[in-house]
């Protein structure tokens, strides 16, 4: 059976992106949201903001913060509302 491989469009080395969440949460005055730490890190990177690449970095940041929440490093403190953003999880 052949599986399609599709290309990684704006691929981070191993554990950049880990790294960048701890270090981001560990400089944190206050909660986060996905959203805060997702567009410090289109900043870092100096990526071009479209949409498409916003939602592909966003949920590559969820699946990291929801990682170290399984793994006990960091908890959530619920959900946070950011102006027009409803419902976005930490």
């Amino acid at each position: 059976m052949y599986v399609t491989r599709y290309v990684t469009k704006r691929r981070a080395k191993k554990g950049t992106v880990g790294k960048f969440v701890l270090d981001y949460l560990r400089t944190a005055t206050g909660p986060v949201a996905s959203r805060q730490i997702t567009e410090a890190w289109i900043a870092k990177r100096g990526l071009n903001a479209d949409e498409p690449t916003f939602v592909i970095i966003r949920k590559r940041i969820g699946a990291c913060l929801t990682k170290f929440k399984i793994q006990g490093v960091i908890v959530s403190a619920g959900i946070i509302r950011l102006g027009s953003v409803p419902n976005v999880q930490v």
